[in-house]
């Protein structure tokens, strides 16, 4: 390359660098704003857990069509990913995980939340519901409990036997992986952090009316604060991922820069001791 185009390189690659630089300081701010909303969420739905997996674990006998009823065909499924890109692997881990996931299940209803999920099924023609896609852009409680009472008429309608939702955790600020939660039916070894007294057997708790009333306005409540959950932390999850690749963009373009800055001032001198070389030889050749 010669001096000019070199300059354009560095030019055009310093431009970019300040659009990923900018890309990742974004993507950190949002990442903090869902980390404080995950927060802020965390201890009301630990508490709606750990009073099902109380009543699960007292009433052990209970039937009731939202305790497991060993049945494992039909399935409902959400999966989360982001509306659009440069955010490393985090849209092709989560969709990979969830179609090896879904490939045991008999998938009668799919929803698709993120463009890049729509767009992931549209290809391979498998029929899924787009009318929450942009819900991943700033999840909103609303916006959960609409998905939310669809998905619980679905499981009482006996449309589907099961309820999935594939998104990503964020386990710190520097990683996340993807997961799925089963929403439904509800099952004592869904709440595995749950901590209760071992002295605990049923009986152990008196329900007013009775467990199965609690029961049935507890689901609701508890389902709502997952879907929330759970779109809150692929919403910080998706922030994370892009602020990693947007470092690494950064980094690279500064490596490119250092390596173009050097071959420009080669050049440079290469221009310069080639033009002293000709005025010198056309010195000589004038003295002669």
């Amino acid at each position: 390359m010669n001096l000019a185009e070199i300059r354009q390189r560095i030019v055009s690659i310093s431009q970019t660098r300040q659009i990923t630089q900018a890309m990742r300081m974004i993507s950190s701010a949002k990442m903090r704003q869902g980390l404080k909303r995950a927060s802020s969420n965390d201890y009301y739905i630990q508490s709606v857990r750990t009073a099902i997996r109380s009543l699960l674990t007292s009433v052990s006998s209970m039937e009731h069509r939202y305790v497991d009823r060993s049945k494992s065909g039909r399935a409902a499924f959400v999966v989360i990913t982001s509306e659009r890109g440069l955010a490393g692997g985090y849209n092709n881990n989560i969709l990979k995980f969830a179609e090896e996931y879904m490939s045991t299940y008999q998938a009668e209803h799919i929803y698709t939340i993120g463009a890049v999920a729509h767009e992931y099924f549209e290809h391979k023609h498998v029929p899924h519901s787009i009318y929450y896609l942009r819900a991943i852009d700033h999840p909103e409680l609303y916006e959960a409990r609409k998905l939310s009472w669809e998905l619980l008429g679905l499981f009482n309608q006996g449309e589907a036997d099961q309820v999935f939702v594939f998104y990503t955790h964020l386990i710190n600020s520097m990683s996340c992986e993807p997961r799925v939660m089963r929403l439904l039916p509800l099952r004592q070894s869904d709440f595995p952090e749950i901590q209760l007294p071992e002295q605990l057997y049923p009986g152990s708790f008196l329900f007013e009316p009775d467990p199965e009333t609690v029961l049935e306005n507890l689901v609701p409540q508890y389902v709502i604060g997952q879907v929330y959950a759970t779109l809150i932390q692929a919403f910080a999850s998706e922030q994370c991922a892009r602020m990693a690749a947007m470092d690494a963009a950064t980094n690279n373009a500064d490596e490119m820069l250092h390596t173009l800055n050097l071959q420009y001032n080669r050049a440079r001198q290469d221009a310069i001791t080639q033009e002293i070389t000709e005025i010198m030889g056309g010195m000589a050749a004038g003295g002669e």
